[in-house]
């Protein structure tokens, strides 16, 4: 049968046995939210290693050709089979976490409650799940947002020059295959795509998901990509770097490139997160943008995914920087913004929307996905169209 199609067969069982498109994948998320699985399963945390890894090695072999099936021994094979079996049988874990499972015997009540603390209780429980719910449905609820730019210093070329921003995409899909958020995107009919960082999440990586969504991207329009700091902690960084290039994303690694639209030109920029690097953030930034000079006169779009360096890329005379990184602050205030941000801390400077520093303008995305902390509230998923203009 081979490794290949033994996991094409589990994928396709798992499909079907949990309803839900991902196969593997799906299993895999499902036993990292099933709370106490090991301490009910003996074989939980083997299983769920042997899955990841078994998940890793069919995305090399997908997407890397200088990874082959040869290199699966028989015993990856066979392994597989015996989890397919055991499924079927209903001797895998989720299976028997399922059977433990016993509903708690309801306990004697104690002394009377009053009826103002009973009510009281009861409208604390009714606000708590409408706020997880109005949290779930938000974190599905894509937005377009706007923001138009005017700069003397742009080419007269590039007067309404669209550039649509994703960021954060941490493996969400917003509707089956992304479809909702390829739709929004194809709606902006952008002349580039910026995708400003986080396209997988460092948790759960699955590479092919954000390559699925590459693929279709750049039948859009041409696409331009710099990492973020989950991309420096993931093992499938090769394939996940590899897999864009060949799909036709220019990955933009310290590195800067011509725009050119009806004769003239602009400098795009991309520099990789910090967290690749030793040191501090800013001096690891510092020595990216020391080797990337345009020149006074040139017009320069950084793609960098952290807005907190927003001084820094004022004092190198960037004229845009567009970013991502702070999700917004997770869960927005009226009137005082977002609450957190990662590298900020609390009451985030630099969380969404469009800053200026300077001579410098930083457009800092929501993003759309979520990462260690798994719900937004007042705070939905977007996708930043920028528009530029000249001034005349």
């Amino acid at each position: 049968m081979g490794f290949m199609e033994a996991y094409k067969r589990l994928e396709r069982l798992c499909r079907d046995s949990l309803q839900d498109d991902r196969g593997v994948s799906a299993y895999i998320d499902e036993m990292l939210n099933t709370p106490r699985g090991a301490t009910v399963v003996d074989t939980w945390n083997a299983d769920l290693k042997q899955l990841k890894h078994y998940r890793h090695l069919r995305n090399q072999i997908a997407h890397d050709p200088a990874y082959t099936e040869d290199m699966c021994s028989a015993a990856d094979e066979k392994w597989l089979k015996a989890f397919y079996k055991r499924i079927v049988e209903g001797k895998d874990p989720l299976t028997l976490y399922r059977k433990a499972g016993k509903a708690p015997k309801r306990q004697k009540p104690g002394s009377p409650v009053g009826k103002r603390i009973v009510l009281t209780l009861a409208v604390l429980v009714l606000l708590i799940i409408i706020a997880v719910l109005w949290g779930m449905w938000e974190n599905t609820a894509l937005q377009l947002n706007t923001i138009s730019i005017t700069d003397e210093k742009l080419p007269p070329a590039f007067d309404g020059f669209r550039i649509a921003q994703v960021s954060d995409l941490h493996n969400s899909q917003m509707g089956q295959g992304n479809e909702k958020l390829l739709s929004m995107l194809e709606a902006c009919q952008p002349d580039i795509i910026a995708i400003t960082g986080d396209i997988v999440d460092s948790t759960n990586t699955d590479v092919a998901v954000a390559l699925a969504f590459a693929e279709a991207a750049v039948k859009i329009a041409p696409c331009y990509y710099v990492t973020g700091n989950n991309e420096a902690r993931i093992e499938d960084l090769e394939v996940l770097l590899k897999g864009l290039t060949r799909l036709g994303v220019t990955v933009l690694q310290d590195e800067m490139l011509l725009l050119e639209h009806d004769g003239q030109t602009i400098v795009l920029m991309g520099v990789e997160d910090p967290d690749f690097q030793d040191g501090t953030n800013r001096a690891a930034m510092d020595g990216k943008l020391q080797k990337l000079s345009a020149g006074e006169d040139a017009y320069t779009v950084l793609l960098s995914h952290r807005p907190e360096l927003a001084e820094l890329y004022a004092a190198y005379g960037i004229d845009l920087v567009l970013s991502g990184h702070a999700h917004g602050g997770q869960i927005r205030l009226p009137f005082v913004g977002g609450i957190f941000a990662p590298h900020q801390g609390l009451f985030p400077e630099y969380d969404a929307g469009l800053y200026t520093v300077g001579d410098t303008y930083m457009v800092v995305s929501r993003g759309i996905g979520n990462s260690a902390f798994p719900l937004r509230f007042n705070n939905p998923p977007e996708v930043v169209l920028i528009t530029l203009h000249y001034a005349q």
